[in-house]
């Protein structure tokens, strides 16, 4: 049974990003409102990174899609959830891999306008 627990967080994660990445922001925020989706992004983005690496992946297209549909109402919760403070870690691992990638290019970063206080 100690196997499921990730397999189901993952799941859930991948429901949620094919309910979300469709739904239009009005009728999201009015379902998201009584559930605490912040608190379970955090959650996920804390997995051990060594067994999960899917999980946090997901959980980290999650934050993405959110924060595209709703900033107003996520950017505050993703503050006091943790969901920032876990990017932040994420972002200083140094990787193993001895392939090296070139930087991302993509639009403004999202988790340092968080940071900085920029809602928008």
């Amino acid at each position: 049974m100690e196997e499921s627990g990730p397999a189901l967080r993952y799941e859930s994660l991948r429901v949620m990003l094919r309910m979300i990445y469709p739904s239009e922001s009005s009728n999201l925020k009015e379902v998201l409102n009584e559930v605490s989706l912040a608190g379970h992004i955090a959650s996920a983005l804390a997995s051990p990174r060594s067994k999960d690496l899917c999980i946090v992946a997901s959980a980290l297209q999650l934050v993405h899609l959110v924060l595209d549909k709703l900033p107003d109402l996520y950017t505050p919760l993703f503050r006091r959830e943790g969901v920032v403070h876990e990017v932040e870690k994420l972002s200083k691992i140094k990787s193993d891999s001895p392939v090296s990638m070139p930087p991302v290019r993509s639009s403004p970063s999202v988790i340092a306008s968080l940071r900085d206080g920029n809602s928008s």
